[in-house]
């Protein structure tokens, strides 16, 4: 015996408890291993945002350090003046058309479930019309069959003796025949009053999505309001200086002399009082739409969005009503924001 113990080693003396703790320690070693995994990629992710961050502000502080620069400077803190004062009613106009978009969205999807309540309403009207009529006419014959019975036992009571007798098993039989119809119509009857209350409890359509032909329709909407804006501003050269002062940083365009720049803010504070008139869906904002729709095209039959070049006309009504047309890519060269305002 003792040289098989030389030779095998002493018997194991480990319980299985002591097995499930040796796995218990190396699945919770392997967990510990996951979670410090994740913080230390946490922690390269923080600190890439970090040095993102640092750099955001870095170039933000460059910015207004320069920007100061120039209003320090007599010869450009008037055009830096100017320039602002661009950019602010390329926001308002941005704002407008934003607001605009989403309005006519809005306006064409409540128009559409409101659509599909309605016929939800008129479906459910015919399906418990239908119901009740049917048991309109159940009720019917529950009373004619009530005649009869009525009528049969009067003609039962008024019969003699004798005859009464040898009629009491037929007029047993019919009277029993038509309670049983009467029973047999009565479920009926309520299994139909239960449907009728299962089709007033049915819930209404929910909002469902505008088709592709609606977002190109609200899509030309929206471009003739970005023109109708456009010919708001009386003055093609001035809405041309507020989208090149959305595209430019300040300082890269100086407007003048004080005289000139002045004469530029006078300019821009009549065009900011005829934009407040802007809005609403006027007899030439329908009329440019219906244009525009007419010549839009789309790189695929899926698209809402037209090609720019389809719809760079820039289209203008005199008094009489003529149209008038010119070269006018907003969409392309995307004004106040249009590609975020289309429907898509």
């Amino acid at each position: 015996m003792s040289s098989l113990t030389a030779i095998f080693g002493q018997p194991s003396t480990k319980s299985p408890a002591d097995d499930d703790k040796l796995m218990d320690l190396y699945w919770n070693r392997n967990e510990l291993k996951k979670e410090f995994a994740n913080l230390r990629n946490e922690k390269h992710e923080l600190s890439d945002r970090l040095k993102v961050q640092k750099g955001d502000f870095a170039r933000l502080e460059q910015k207004i350090r320069h920007i100061e620069e120039l209003l320090a400077n007599p010869e450009w803190s008037r055009s830096i003046t100017v320039h602002y004062q661009l950019r602010e009613v390329d926001r308002e106009c941005a704002e407008k058309v934003s607001r605009f978009a989403e309005q006519i969205k809005q306006q064409r999807e409540q128009k559409k479930h409101g659509k599909a309540v309605a016929e939800w309403r008129a479906t459910m009207a015919r399906d418990v019309a239908a119901v009740e009529a049917e048991v309109s006419t159940i009720r019917k014959s529950i009373r004619q069959i009530e005649q009869q019975l009525q009528l049969l036992h009067q003609r039962f009571t008024s019969m003699n003796g004798l005859l009464r007798f040898f009629k009491r098993r037929f007029v047993n039989k019919q009277a029993s025949e038509a309670a049983d119809a009467i029973a047999e119509l009565e479920a009926t009857a309520e299994q139909h009053a239960a449907a009728i209350e299962e089709i007033q409890q049915r819930e209404p359509p929910e909002t469902v999505g505008l088709t592709l032909l609606e977002k190109r329709s609200i899509n030309a909407m929206i471009l003739a309001y970005a023109q109708e804006l456009y010919c708001q501003f009386q003055d093609d050269q001035l809405v041309s200086l507020v989208k090149e002062a959305s595209d430019k940083s300040a300082g890269a365009i100086r407007y003048g002399s004080d005289a000139e720049c002045e004469e530029l803010l006078d300019r821009l504070r009549r065009a900011e009082k005829s934009l407040q008139s802007a809005g609403g869906c006027t007899e030439s904002l329908k009329k440019r739409s219906k244009l525009i729709g007419e010549a839009a095209q789309y790189q695929h039959s899926d698209h809402a969005v037209p090609l720019p070049a389809t719809v760079a006309r820039l289209y203008r009504f005199d008094q009489a009503g003529q149209v008038c047309t010119g070269d006018l890519d907003l969409l392309g060269s995307n004004y106040w924001n249009l590609s975020s305002a289309m429907s898509r």
